[in-house]
């Protein structure tokens, strides 16, 4: 469960960084 929590967070903070590149969206949609 943590491990989940720490993806999804970095996911979101590379969705922010790079809000306007779809591979960030991309990568994270397959790290999930």
């Amino acid at each position: 469960m943590k491990e989940k929590k720490k993806t999804s967070d970095n996911c979101f903070g590379v969705f922010l960084l790079d809000s306007k590149s779809s591979d960030a969206i991309r990568t994270c949609q397959k790290n999930v």
